[in-house]
């Protein structure tokens, strides 16, 4: 069969915004070569192949192309294939981006032409391989189309490489299951469901979906007499359940309330039998307060009496000191220092003075 990589570069991820910047086309010599080349996305005879249905093209997540390439335009009616749809039905688990599985089959040197782009788009503080397409059609001289270019062919070789190698082994693991008496095989799942189903998906991304609006109309009145219906029997259930519990509770009620009068009666008979009890706790009471109250009168008294040694011995050190004052006095009555003296003693209080002899 005639099979043709192809793989786009564009300025974004939305193909009614975004802009193509070109196609990239690869395909397999008979000597096991690789020839590429980078398109415009007008080219007749890039066209003239996609419209041929006996043609084939692979790419890796090929919806995202064909969606760019059906919105300028162009038909495809050849035969798709996608290489992440098949390396993820051989093996889920595995990392399904076209670089992993490149450096994972093809090592390093299959990916040259990625290390120079990441360069460029560093160099221009981009983010993704789309900044670069977006600065170099916005200028005139095209100063990364080389390198784009070259980027893009790489990834086409890398895709046609890679689906050789994925669809031998789904044709491996397909001979082996049909031996074992089994005729659904993930390979006649590609080939017959999967593959046709993403050009179904891709016609529904890109038209959207047809909606019969009168049905809907009609679906959702049903669903709303229906809702109020369900609605309706659950407030009667709840009722229902609310009277149920309201009466629980009020025998409940009332059972507590006859428990409770026959606890106080039993109580009232408990007081008539033990008076006796009483009366002698009450005895008790009456003596230890009698006790606290003598305590506290010959606390009183002890007090009285301490207070009246201190003021006896506070009179007699008053009677001392005022005897020595006097004679001070005498004996320093025509000095300056007893002039002094007498105006110190008349600033002494008369309640002092007149607890002391003169």
């Amino acid at each position: 069969m005639k099979l043709m990589a192809l793989d786009i570069e564009t300025t974004g991820l939305n193909p009614r915004t975004d802009r193509i910047h070109g196609v990239g086309v690869a395909m397999q010599q008979p000597d096991g070569s690789f020839i590429s080349d980078y398109l415009d996305h007008t080219d007749e005879g890039l066209r003239q192949y996609l419209a041929n249905p006996s043609n084939h093209i692979v790419g890796h997540n090929i919806r995202f192309d064909l969606k760019f390439l059906i919105n300028n335009g162009l038909t495809i009616n050849c035969q798709v294939w996608d290489t992440k749809l098949l390396a993820q039905l051989l093996d889920e688990n595995q990392a399904l981006g076209l670089k992993d599985l490149s450096l994972r089959f093809f090592g390093e040197n299959s990916l040259k032409g990625k290390r120079e782009l990441d360069r460029l788009v560093t160099y221009i503080n981009g983010r993704s391989v789309a900044d670069l397409c977006a600065r170099d059609l916005d200028s005139d001289d095209s100063p990364y189309y080389d390198t784009i270019a070259e980027y893009c062919a790489e990834d086409c070789i890398n895709t046609l490489k890679l689906f050789t190698i994925l669809s031998d082994r789904a044709k491996a693991i397909d001979a082996k299951m049909r031996e074992a008496g089994y005729t659904n095989t993930p390979l006649s799942y590609y080939t017959e469901e999967a593959m046709p189903l993403e050009l179904v998906l891709m016609d529904m991304e890109l038209r959207g979906i047809a909606i019969n609006e009168e049905g809907l109309r009609a679906f959702r009145a049903e669903l709303l007499q229906k809702s109020r219906q369900l609605q309706a029997e659950m407030s009667l259930l709840a009722a229902m359940e609310i009277t149920k519990i309201e009466e629980q509770l009020y025998e409940e009620a009332i059972a507590k309330k006859k428990t409770g009068k026959a606890k106080q009666t039993s109580k009232r008979k408990a007081k008539s039998i033990r008076p006796s009890l009483i009366g002698k706790v009450m005895n008790t009471l009456e003596s230890l307060f009698l006790i606290g109250i003598k305590y506290l009168l010959l606390l009183l008294v002890k007090l009285i009496r301490v207070s009246h040694r201190l003021l006896k011995v506070l009179s007699v050190n008053c009677t001392k000191l005022w005897k020595k004052l006097i004679r001070l006095k005498k004996s320093l009555a025509r000095t300056k220092i007893g002039k002094r003296l007498r105006s110190l003693l008349r600033r002494i209080p008369v309640k002092i003075r007149g607890c002391c002899p003169r």
